[in-house]
């Protein structure tokens, strides 16, 4: 059908794609690039604390 792509009707420029400009999708973009350091500074070192403590406990006792 004429005016389709893909299921989807034109876009509004009479575009029958979208541009790589597009933003679909930005959100889990900024949402990795905000985890992985959240990773790096506060989890990764917690659980190695975490896991360090248990060790040197069963040590002591």
């Amino acid at each position: 059908m004429p005016g389709l792509y893909r299921g989807l009707p034109l876009y509004a420029g009479g575009r029958d794609q979208p541009d790589k400009n597009d933003r679909k999708g930005a959100g889990s973009e900024v949402m990795s690039r905000i985890t992985a350091p959240l990773l790096s500074l506060f989890i990764i070192p917690a659980a190695y604390k975490l896991m360090w403590l248990r060790r040197h406990r069963r040590l002591a006792a």
